[in-house]
């Protein structure tokens, strides 16, 4: 049986968004916002996800709504398609 071909790791562009979304959602922070002021980098990320948030949720639904588990090739590689077709970075 041949080896299935490696997939590509997430975009770091989904990957960081997925993790805001968590983080952003995570009750009982330490420090309120009024509290600690956000850089500017920290402003451009928040308004990045806030802005694309409907997009990243309709992504991730779609991902996981495809059946790749090991045994199914045709998922694994459908799963990988999917994933390759997002655009790494929209703004740098």
């Amino acid at each position: 049986m041949k080896p299935l071909p490696p997939l590509k790791p997430l975009t770091a562009r989904l990957s960081l968004c997925l993790a805001l979304a968590f983080l952003a959602g995570m009750p009982g922070r330490a420090q309120t916002p009024a509290e600690v002021p956000l850089s500017a980098i920290e402003r451009r990320i928040r308004a990045y996800v806030k802005a694309h948030e409907r997009e990243q949720i309709d992504f991730l639904e779609k991902a996981v709504n495809i059946n790749s588990g090991t045994l199914n090739l045709a998922g694994v590689l459908a799963l990988d398609l999917s994933v390759s077709r997002q655009p790494s970075s929209r703004h740098r």
